[in-house]
């Protein structure tokens, strides 16, 4: 099969969005209820344990930074605040910018080190601030964009904005062991690909419906048992924390047919909660340009070299990730044989409202449920 440059550059640049993943620790969460309802007294926070279950409503990729000012979303995830021009030791060349959700993630400039790190972290974007954020992704959407326009008439960050708001793809997100909405210092956090159990009311996301775990996303048909293993989390001033990275597993909308779900490493997500709805959702973490290149590889092998050329320049982050007195790593180098490249950082804003889950995970999207395509057919999923 013959496939175009412009179709190739898509598969890539989206599959690039994908490899988002990350690896993390692995956690046994705890069996409980959902949001609502309530099981044993915690002995830790004197409260009775919940499980609050919501999905994603909507997830936006950031206009591209005019720049290294512009707050965007994301997290530091090399440990470097990295100067305008890109000459911080170890940073790729990739400036770093400042991040509005979550001020943690930023820098007074006065304290940041010749080596790019910080003695004290934490303030707002502005002058005298220097953001830590490592988020590629709007210059991916811009490339995807230039690359194949024809591909992708409404834009890339519509698409996928319009794949979440319309139940074409569903991210359940489950917060077990809740003592307190305010603050709790040990929750865990649950992230599963999911289908839609409704048939009407599609082109929204609205609170309180059903969804079905995916079968792939859980062991044993155990929705307590993901597959992608859960994030220790705390719950501070009402907002959601990861305590420690992980993995998140990230859907994009189809490439060449086929439905590509990466996972995010080194990955980390807040969001402010209450029991009906999430906002102000901060999601980052990165893929490794050696990982996108073996997708390139796979699925249209013969612009490999193309490819090969073209990632390096939005890489950001050493492989393997820079720490204090560690040699370095590796940005790009196109000349070793394979290829060898560091890795993308990436962010994303989201929302949430309540969900319920269903008793049993599906093996599929259910007939004549929101999103469903026919095998015949080649039009649009239910509206």
């Amino acid at each position: 099969m013959t496939i175009s440059t412009s179709r190739f550059l898509t598969a890539a640049s989206i599959s690039t969005l994908i490899a988002l993943a990350g690896c993390g620790p692995v956690v046994t969460p705890d069996a409980s209820t959902e949001a609502g309802g309530a099981d044993a007294s915690s002995e830790a926070g004197g409260g009775t344990e919940r499980t609050l279950t919501y999905v994603i409503s909507t997830l936006d990729v950031d206009p591209t930074p005019a720049d290294s000012n512009t707050a965007i979303a994301g997290f530091n995830l090399d440990g470097l605040f990295t100067d305008e021009d890109g000459t911080t030791p170890r940073s790729c060349g990739k400036p770093d910018n400042p991040s509005m959700l979550d001020r943690d993630q930023n820098c007074p400039t006065a304290m940041v080190g010749a080596d790019g790190r910080c003695a004290t972290a934490g303030c707002a974007p502005g002058a005298g601030c220097r953001g830590g954020v490592d988020n590629q992704l709007p210059a991916v959407a811009d490339a995807i964009e230039a690359a194949a326009s024809a591909q992708f008439p409404m834009g890339v960050r519509p698409l996928i904005r319009e794949q979440f708001t319309t139940n074409k793809i569903s991210l359940v997100i489950r917060v077990t062991g809740v003592n307190n909405l305010e603050n709790d210092d040990a929750v865990m956090v649950k992230v599963y690909n999911a289908y839609p159990t409704f048939s009407d009311g599609c082109n929204a996301v609205t609170s309180g419906r059903e969804y079905a775990i995916a079968a792939d996303a859980v062991t044993g048909g155990n929705i307590e048992m993901p597959t992608i293993p859960a994030f220790e989390g705390r719950i501070v001033a009402g907002r959601l924390v990861i305590s420690r990275p992980g993995q998140f597993p990230l859907p994009l909308p189809e490439i060449m047919g086929a439905r590509i779900m990466l996972t995010l490493t080194n990955a980390q997500l807040r969001l402010n909660i209450t029991e009906d709805r999430g906002t102000g959702g901060n999601l980052g973490g990165m893929f490794n340009g050696s990982q996108l290149l073996t997708v390139v590889q796979r699925l249209a092998p013969e612009f490999s070299m193309q490819v090969t050329s073209l990632i390096g320049g939005f890489v950001d982050i050493e492989e393997p990730i820079p720490t204090p007195g560690s040699m370095a790593g590796v940005c790009s180098d196109r000349m070793s044989m394979p290829p060898r490249f560091g890795n993308i950082g990436v962010g994303l804003r989201f929302e949430t409202v309540r969900a319920t889950v269903a008793a049993a995970p599906a093996a599929a999207r259910g007939v004549g449920t929101c999103g469903y395509t026919a095998p015949a057919e080649a039009g649009a999923p239910r509206g």
